[in-house]
């Protein structure tokens, strides 16, 4: 076989692109400033898993259910030993019996992540639905 200049064999790995200089290309550089938001005054100290910027929808979820925890621990605790009816618990939380057939839905798939209800009600919502009132 034949060995050209204008051709690299295939066991030769050092291959570089000549048209490729770092030197030459523009320096692109960001400000940034960390200003946090309501969980945490600084974005490398934030405790939640996820940023509430990248995925709205499960920061508005999470909020919700933590904000209903004493309804998820009622729920919780009605699957585990079944006392109550759901509509017993609607009547009780003051809410329609949908949303109690949505969090029990949420609990049997294992969509509720306990821990995070925890660092909700302690940065965020200080807010709870009890029994008979909202809080």
């Amino acid at each position: 076989m034949e060995h050209s200049d204008n051709i690299l064999e295939i066991t030769d790995w050092s291959f570089k692109d000549p048209f490729y200089n770092t030197e030459d290309t523009p320096k692109i550089e960001y400000e940034y400033f960390d200003t946090g938001c309501e969980v945490s005054k600084k974005c490398v100290e934030c405790p939640l898993p996820i940023c509430k910027h990248d995925d709205p929808s499960w920061f508005t979820t999470q909020k919700t259910v933590s904000r209903n925890r004493e309804l998820v621990k009622a729920i919780h605790k009605n699957l585990m030993f079944p006392i109550l009816t759901q509509k017993n618990i609607a009547e009780k939380f003051n809410v329609s019996i949908s949303v109690v057939q949505r969090y029990a839905m949420l609990i049997n798939t294992d969509q509720i992540d306990y821990d995070l209800i925890d660092i909700f009600l302690t940065f965020i919502d200080k807010r709870t639905i009890v029994p008979g009132k909202v809080k």
